[in-house]
């Protein structure tokens, strides 16, 4: 170590990882991002103004409330490099908890210290690891979603194989 600051970086270094590493932290965030939380949309340098994400642009919308349709679209939108998103939370409400709950009130020296490891955990591990698997779990409800609705469409159509015509497939009643 060259001085005791790098001894300070490195403790504080430390300590981000633990605090992003801790089950009980990362559950609370989670459901507060997913309760309270925003997807937020915006266009790319690419985005085409008469295209079919044009609606979708600049928007913001809860994610507790956003229908899975909804967000299937926008990250086509986001694999055609048309838009981008962001999932937001209050970050300022995680620190004063932090700031209340996680920096003993006999840290008076080491205070500052202790609230920018926190900082870091949260700013650089935390919370870009939790908007991952917010994204991972709506990926997962909308999958089930369109599966569940496409089921359905796809249990109630029947087609009448017997018509060989132009040897197709032809929709009841044959066309013919």
């Amino acid at each position: 170590m060259e001085s005791y600051l790098d001894a300070i970086k490195g403790a504080q270094d430390i300590l981000a990882e633990r605090y992003a590493e801790l089950p009980r932290e990362r559950e609370a965030i989670r459901s507060s991002i997913l309760r309270f939380g925003n997807l937020e949309t915006k266009k790319t340098k690419t985005f085409n103004e008469n295209g079919t994400f044009k609606n979708l642009a600049g928007k913001s919308e809860k994610v507790a409330y956003i229908p899975s349709h909804r967000y299937l679209a926008i990250m086509r939108g986001v694999s055609e490099k048309e838009l981008s998103v962001k999932i937001t939370t209050d970050k300022e409400r995680i620190l004063e908890n932090i700031k209340q709950y996680k920096i003993p009130k006999s840290a008076s020296t080491s205070k500052e210290f202790l609230l920018e490891a926190y900082q870091d955990g949260l700013k650089r591990l935390l919370l870009p690891s939790l908007e991952r698997e917010v994204h991972a779990e709506l990926k997962e409800k909308a999958d089930a979603a369109a599966i569940s609705v496409f089921g359905k469409k796809s249990a109630t159509t029947s087609y009448d194989t017997t018509c060989n015509k132009d040897d197709s497939f032809r929709c009841r009643p044959c066309l013919c």
